[in-house]
């Protein structure tokens, strides 16, 4: 399933020879724009960046502008992400459409993880960091690093030492695979009531003797997505945390509402699926059991990847996404506000 929504919409502001946005005007060269256009060039755009899951966890930059001008005669735009300490990341050339920038190069590496912050592009014809002229600059603010740390990069609170997101995502994707193999080996109803009170256990968080036979089973390193020490909790609890550190016109508020939003329905197919889950425990018929185990990994699924509520073919970030709409929400709290220097 492919998604949509994701993208926002980037209109070419450039006109005239007016505003040229993003800085004024007043330090613009003799020099045009390579387009023909007769504009004169100056250093200009402005928006954000932000690290998304590609390859690995957080390692794709993504950079989206407006209100640009196209590179001189000879040039390019040239960017590069940074660290303290350590050699930047060359981007390679960044083009310019319209006015605009929709970019994104793949850094094969957990890029917050490994704390990069920091963006800057070059106008040259080298492609070399620090060479021409610096055109675009911007930092990730540490404040929201911080506060969004043991959700989105590394906590205790997990196994392996994942965020809590991360550790969510994959649960769910375990439990996946587990009701996937408990409905291909069709085994007999003692052992499928079994396996149905190991599945519920780990969705719910809870211990219950489901199929009555004397201990409390759980699907091996799930302990729980849902109830009061599952992940899903613990991070809807952080998020409202960390909306206090932030005034309520903070950009940094909207992506944890959209997140919250992504993250309830995730509780909502959790919840549902708990309960067909559960039910599957004390199944006595064949047929029964397997169809209460297929709305059980139905929902499974639609808690990991979305679902296609209006069944266009896609599956809408904000209106329809779950577990990986919510990460992707969390990630842009740390978008570094892009413009000229």
């Amino acid at each position: 399933m492919r998604w949509s929504g994701w993208w926002l919409l980037l209109a070419g502001c450039a006109g005239d020879g007016g505003d040229d946005g993003g800085k004024d005007t007043g330090s613009t060269t003799d020099e045009t724009t390579g387009t023909g256009s007769g504009i004169a060039w100056a250093p200009a755009g402005e928006g954000k960046a932000f690290f998304l899951d590609g390859e690995a966890d957080n390692s794709k930059f993504h950079l989206e502008l407006t209100r640009c001008l196209a590179p001189r005669d000879g040039e390019s735009y040239y960017g590069f992400v940074s660290r303290a300490g350590a050699d930047p990341i060359a981007l390679g050339a960044i083009p310019v459409s319209s006015s605009a920038v929709l970019f994104e190069y793949e850094l094969g590496i957990d890029a917050s993880l490994g704390g990069y912050d920091s963006f800057e592009a070059w106008a040259n014809d080298s492609g070399t960091a620090g060479e021409g002229e610096l055109l675009w600059q911007g930092q990730v603010d540490p404040a929201v690093v911080a506060a969004i740390a043991n959700i989105l990069i590394a906590s205790v609170e997990t196994a392996d030492g994942q965020g809590t997101a991360r550790a969510l995502e994959s649960s769910l994707q375990d439990l996946r695979t587990y009701t996937e193999d408990v409905i291909a080996r069709e085994g007999e109803i003692e052992e499928t009531n079994a396996e149905a009170e190991r599945i519920s256990n780990s969705i719910s968080g809870l211990n219950e003797d489901l199929d009555g036979n004397g201990s409390v089973e759980l699907v091996p390193g799930n302990p729980g997505v849902l109830g009061a020490n599952g992940y899903l909790t613990s991070i809807l609890a952080e998020l409202d945390s960390i909306a206090l550190i932030f005034a309520p016109t903070d950009p940094v508020r909207d992506y944890i509402n959209y997140a919250y939003d992504c993250l309830q329905r995730v509780d909502d197919y959790g919840s549902t699926a708990y309960r067909y889950s559960s039910t599957a425990a004390g199944c006595a018929a064949t047929a029964t059991c397997n169809s209460l185990f297929e709305t059980t990994l139905e929902n499974l699924v639609w808690a990991a990847d979305g679902k296609d509520i209006d069944e266009d073919g896609t599956i809408a970030q904000i209106d329809e996404g779950s577990v990986e709409c919510g990460i992707a929400y969390i990630a842009q709290m740390s978008s570094m506000d892009v413009r000229t220097p």
